[in-house]
């Protein structure tokens, strides 16, 4: 290799390295600094992380649960909390912890929620509005205690408890 070719060589590897370089400053910009040390971690605002273990997210307060996971129409860098149609997951940890899934669409808003408490012995699942039962056209093949089903071949509500079928009356 001649002097012209090393020389054009190293003024290649230059314009490279001042591309990486051009590359990481933007990572480091876009809030991607653990990534580049290292550390294997994306920190977002201090209250969710994306690691190795999955998303985390800081939710202390049960009275006011962090939603952390949002469905939009579209993407974009606003209050996903200000639109009209979205829908969300939120949770906390505190003295019970708890999940709440969300949908609201203009001034309606629908939501199932879990939650558990270990020192009460308290676990309970919850609706707000109004529970649907899809139909079905027989009895489930696996009856588990509690199921509550609705059978369209027959307009009857069932449930199990102890082992046994019920049929529920409606009047």
């Amino acid at each position: 290799m001649n002097e012209r070719e090393i020389g054009d060589l190293l003024f290649e590897y230059g314009n490279r390295i001042r591309e990486l370089e051009a590359e990481l400053q933007l990572l480091r910009v876009k809030g991607l600094n653990d990534l580049v040390s290292g550390t294997g971690n994306q920190r977002f605002g201090g209250v969710m992380q994306l690691g190795k273990y999955g998303t985390q997210v800081l939710a202390p307060s049960a009275s006011a649960p962090i939603p952390s996971l949002w469905f939009r129409s579209a993407l974009n860098a606003a209050d996903p909390s200000l639109d009209t149609d979205v829908a969300y997951v939120a949770g906390y940890v505190e003295s019970e912890t708890g999940i709440k899934l969300v949908a609201k669409q203009g001034s309606l808003e629908a939501s199932v929620g879990a939650f558990a408490n270990d020192t009460s012995g308290e676990a309970v699942v919850y609706v707000q509005q109004a529970l649907l039962l899809y139909s079905l056209g027989a009895d489930p093949s696996f009856l588990v205690d509690g199921m509550i089903w609705y059978r369209s071949d027959t307009d009857t509500y069932h449930v199990r408890a102890n082992g046994l079928t019920k049929t529920i009356t409606i009047t």
